[in-house]
């Protein structure tokens, strides 16, 4: 090559590059965030910039813009109220404050009397389910990040064709990318007369692709009157030790039966509404549910279609409000600033903070390697930071002192606080905080802790990677 032509190109490269930084600089709001790609960025020449495009740059692709003035619009044009059913007023609690706190930013209210059920068995958690399903006679619903082909996938896709044939009403939505075979699945399901469609999918020729924005919540909702939340989504490695791989998978899911179920259905039914224009309301799909002595439950949905993220406002809240005891488990530690801050706060305070994770690798080994990185901070500050010995550990969890307690599909991960459509409820009845105590317990009794020597001792080439999966902490 001419000696020009180098100059020429190096010249050209180097006015990319500035562009790039310029767009990072101009479209990131956190200074965390900015430093991460401006330095992925210099340091990976070319990828750092073509991971941009395609991950970091928040472009708001038109299927989201799309949601987003879908979401502001929805209760305006619907009579599915966020509040008024059996709503339980705030009171001066930790729970009472934060349910305070998830209204004004337009969630649906703390609810009284519902029954509460909490798995940490696949098996029985996936039984419930096509117990409930099989029970259904009007609808069912079901939202899912992952719906594999394998056995599990296959006898629940078989069940909810059946169902469509006896004339049961059989909506599904999955992610398009969680579930890469999201067609297949649904022209399944449509020839048994049943609905659905793949969340905002793909596009192609001048539609914006968004590997971010994925549908993460994992939901199933029976006649308007038993639902279904947590971590799970449709797929055998969820069966753990009873599945065909007898891995150590662990998880935790719950049956919500009651006046949050109208919550529940809420969320399903605005993401329905968003990618069919079909609206679904009336007693038939929320019905008047009795109101009993049950569980105060309150259902958190976020996503990037709300600027104030309400579930992660919550956490921040919720780890501001703890006293004595905030034990978490989370699949990914990757939190953002703010988030870590508190956590670091609680624990000089004096909050017993205890966080569960996956031993790395799991089954992220980047995001496992950033984990590291922050456990690092956390364990100096005296928290204790515990790897789940058998496995994958995918339970997202926190329990706070003896007060209350949340469980659902959000991670303490970028992409679950800022990028994920998510799920979460929030609960402060005794029996249900204890038995949640009564979960956790029995899992740290299968971690290891992890040590602040164990850390530093590690060699340079794994303290490198571990600070380099850091910077791509914006993607994890």
């Amino acid at each position: 090559m001419p000696q020009w032509a180098q100059i020429l190109s190096g010249w050209l490269y180097l006015a990319f590059i500035i562009a790039m930084l310029l767009l990072v600089l101009l479209r990131r709001r956190s200074a965390q965030s900015a430093l991460g790609w401006s330095l992925a960025i210099i340091l990976l020449p070319g990828f750092g910039a073509l991971f941009f495009l395609m991950f970091g740059l928040r472009r708001i692709p038109r299927r989201l813009r799309a949601k987003i003035e879908h979401h502001s619009t929805f209760d305006a044009q619907t009579d599915v109220a966020r509040s008024g059913f059996a709503a339980e007023p705030p009171d001066d609690t930790a729970f009472g404050r934060i349910s305070h706190l998830v209204e004004r930013l337009g969630e649906g209210p703390r609810r009284t009397g519902n029954a509460v059920t909490f798995y940490s068995d696949g098996m029985d958690a996936y039984q419930a389910a096509a117990d409930a399903i099989e029970a259904a006679t009007h609808h069912v619903h079901v939202e899912t990040y992952i719906f594999r082909k394998d056995d599990v996938g296959t006898r629940l896709l078989e069940l909810l064709e059946r169902k469509a044939r006896e004339g049961v009403e059989v909506r599904l939505i999955v992610d398009s990318i969680g579930t890469l075979a999201g067609r297949r699945i649904l022209r399944r399901l449509r020839r048994a007369g049943g609905e659905g469609f793949s969340f905002l999918p793909l596009g192609l020729f001048g539609k914006k692709v968004s590997f971010n924005s994925r549908n993460h919540r994992k939901i199933v909702v029976c006649d308007g009157r038993v639902a279904f939340l947590g971590g799970l989504n449709v797929g055998e490695e969820y069966l753990g030790a009873a599945g065909p791989t007898g891995s150590g998978w662990y998880d935790l899911h719950m049956r919500l039966e009651g006046p949050s179920v109208r919550d529940v259905q809420r969320i399903f039914v605005e993401d329905w509404h968003y990618g069919t224009d079909t609206l679904l309301e009336g007693e038939r799909y929320f019905p008047a549910l009795s109101v009993g002595d049950g569980s105060a439950v309150q259902v958190i949905g976020g996503g990037p279609d709300v600027d104030a993220n309400p579930i992660r406002k919550a956490l921040l809240s919720g780890v501001m409000a703890a006293r004595e005891r905030l034990w978490i488990a989370t699949p990914y530690l990757v939190p953002d600033r703010p988030l870590m801050d508190t956590l670091l706060i609680a624990a000089y305070a004096g909050v017993d903070v205890r966080i569960v994770t996956p031993r790395p690798p799991a089954d992220n080994r980047f995001a496992a390697a950033a984990g590291l990185w922050y456990a690092e901070e956390l364990l100096e500050a005296g928290v204790k930071v515990l790897h789940y010995r058998h496995g994958m550990m995918h339970a997202k969890c926190i329990l706070a002192d003896d007060s209350w307690a949340m469980l659902g599909s959000a991670n303490l991960d970028n992409r679950s606080l800022h990028l994920n459509f998510e799920v979460m409820a929030i609960m402060d009845s005794e029996r249900d905080v204890r038995a949640l105590e009564s979960e956790l317990t029995a899992l740290l009794e299968e971690c290891d802790p992890l040590e602040l020597h164990t850390l530093l001792s590690m060699g340079w080439g794994r303290r490198l990677f571990i600070a380099g999966s850091h910077l791509l902490a914006p993607l994890l």
